[in-house]
């Protein structure tokens, strides 16, 4: 697998219309490394990836199908995570993707 650059790295971290940030740094930090910690505390593995993930996951709910197809891919991170449900992996990709960007 190939490097990436400085730039090309830029180019991934650069948030779109849908990935916006909407939350402080520090707060999206502080909710991924409670889980982490909590897993190195208890002699688990800890990764920050899916520490960023289970925290989505506890947060966002999927939606039934009547909501699914009144918002599926019709919303931005902060829409989704307001209205505290998801219509399908698209939407947590969105939010997964948002807030990674923001860990850096």
């Amino acid at each position: 697998m190939q490097k990436l650059s400085i730039k090309d790295k830029e180019q991934y971290l650069k948030s779109g219309n849908l990935t916006t940030p909407f939350l402080e740094n520090n707060y999206v930090k502080e909710m991924v490394m409670r889980d982490y910690n909590h897993k190195l505390e208890n002699g688990k593995q800890a990764n920050k990836v899916e520490s960023l993930f289970n925290w989505i996951a506890f947060v966002i709910k999927l939606g039934d199908e009547k909501f699914k197809q009144k918002y599926k891919f019709k919303r931005t991170a902060q829409e989704i995570w307001e209205s505290g449900f998801a219509t399908g992996c698209t939407d947590y990709a969105i939010l997964f993707s948002t807030f990674a960007r923001q860990l850096g």
